[in-house]
């Protein structure tokens, strides 16, 4: 029965220190990104200056640093009083992208993205996957803070969150430490 017990410890143990692992903040990168300039291209952009909205539609790419979003549909709310901006995104997938401090890269897939950069938030909704090299997570609600390069997963009534580990990668990641 002690065996059992410690076997149950061990393995209790290994997952902890697996999540540890993955909300271990680093911020550096997410700093980085917003000082590069934005670049956006698609294959046709409207704009209402009035409302301070701007449309861009059809194959669209946004770029700023280390981070790359790839959408069907983009729009771009300037927030009154302020020149901070929310990027809501629409594809099947949309894509979120952003290469880390230590080089390895995240992946964002839903299809709703809303990328908040003034607070460093993402959240994807609808067939909602977060791609890391450690995991994999699928949910209906994930949140992602570029800046402590933390996540969160949640889902609606009767869904699940599922979580994948890539053992393989994180051995190869100790044994490079």
């Amino acid at each position: 029965m002690n065996i059992l017990f410690l076997k149950k410890q061990v393995a209790n143990l290994l997952l902890l220190g697996t999540l540890m692992f993955l909300l271990i903040p680093l911020s550096f990168a997410a700093k980085i990104d917003l000082d590069k300039e934005v670049k956006i291209t698609a294959k046709s952009q409207t704009s209402d200056l009035k409302t301070k909205i701007l449309s861009y539609i059809d194959n669209v790419q946004i770029s700023q640093g280390s981070v790359i979003i790839k959408a069907d549909l983009a729009q771009v709310y300037t927030q009154a009083n302020s020149n901070n901006k929310v990027y809501i995104l629409k594809g099947k997938p949309a894509t979120f992208e952003q290469t880390l401090e230590d080089g390895s890269q995240i992946r964002l897939e839903a299809n709703e993205i809303k990328y908040e950069p003034s607070i460093y938030m993402v959240t994807i909704t609808e067939n909602a996957r977060f791609i890391s090299p450690v995991s994999d997570v699928r949910a209906s609600k994930i949140t992602y803070n570029t800046l402590t390069e933390t996540q969160e997963a949640a889902s609606n009534n009767n869904e699940i969150v599922t979580t994948i580990l890539k053992p393989a990668i994180l051995k190869t990641k100790k044994a490079k430490k």
